[in-house]
């Protein structure tokens, strides 16, 4: 029966965080089912989120159920359990619907569309200064540079920066939520006749809203050869505050590729297959040849 119960939580949360990183407010979610804004918070934040993470770690039992109820008396418990089915057939009836209607409005400007529908005051938790780690291909070292999120307000969407003038290369982008759990930066290098275009796609976790420390993804660009590479990437936060100074001091570090390094990151990075490329074929034929002969250069390189 908890488990049950437990389950229905962690759906609840789910889809709650899904409607608000559609663009979805508190206030009209309370609404659609029936509460005062104050009492949703409370219901979300104090009840659903807490036996939600119980039932992700196997240990919500009735009496930590009836414990985290009892801490706040505003909220009846056996009303939220006679009705929670309810609540989660009204939020995925506005989950279904939402995605209804954007395939009918979609842009035909696929970024556009995705900046346009990003719930940036959601995500204003992700600004800040981070350090972003991935292979480079210069010397195939582990690099740890200066990486920079911060909200346009003017504009209405986030701007993002990697690098600056004390490193090897610096690029400058913009950043949108793809979907509800994806977090998609674009950035393209400055002061160069060839630019790269790096792009980065970042895991959201369902907890980000309350602390994010480190950032997983993937990122694709270029390689030194021209041909297509992608990378793990990883962001560590170091300050909330997208402070430009502070960011514009902080310097690029390389580390060996080598699990030796006084970095936990940098050491996660390493000695693992981490990277998906493309080797440069003499005299390529343009046909599966080439990749028959490309599987036995990297046969003869290894």
């Amino acid at each position: 029966m908890e488990a049950r119960f437990s389950e229905r939580c962690l759906e609840l949360y789910q889809l709650h965080e899904s409607l608000i990183l559609k663009g979805f407010k508190n206030k009209n979610l309370a609404r659609s089912i029936g509460l005062y804004p104050s009492a949703y918070s409370v219901l979300i934040k104090r009840i659903i989120h807490p036996i939600s993470e119980l039932h992700q770690k196997n240990k919500a039992d009735h009496q930590k159920i009836k414990d985290i109820f009892a801490a706040q008396s505003n909220i009846s418990e056996q009303k939220t359990r006679q009705k929670i089915h309810l609540y989660l057939d009204i939020f995925r009836e506005l989950n279904t619907e939402d995605e209804e209607d954007a395939e009918k409005t979609f842009d035909t400007n696929l970024i556009s569309h995705f900046l346009n529908n990003t719930p940036v005051e959601s995500l204003k938790l992700l600004e800040g200064i981070y350090y972003c780690y991935y292979l480079s291909t210069s010397g195939y070292k582990i690099k740890k540079e200066p990486f920079l999120i911060f909200l346009d307000k003017k504009n209405g969407f986030y701007k993002v920066m990697k690098g600056n003038d004390l490193g090897t290369a610096k690029y400058k982008g913009f950043a949108y939520v793809s979907n509800g759990e994806l977090f998609t930066v674009h950035l393209q290098e400055q002061d160069t006749f060839t630019k790269d275009h790096f792009i980065i796609h970042l895991h959201l976790p369902l907890t980000y809203s309350f602390s994010i420390n480190l950032l997983q993804g993937v990122a694709i660009s270029l390689a030194n050869n021209k041909m297509p590479i992608a990378r793990k990437l990883v962001l560590e936060r170091f300050d909330k505050k997208p402070d430009r100074q502070k960011f514009n001091e902080m310097k690029t570090v390389f580390f060996e590729n080598t699990e030796k390094s006084d970095s936990d990151i940098a050491n996660y990075l390493s000695g693992v297959p981490n990277v998906i490329d493309y080797m440069n074929i003499p005299y390529p034929t343009y046909n599966t040849e080439d990749l028959a002969v490309e599987k036995e250069v990297r046969k003869l390189s290894r």
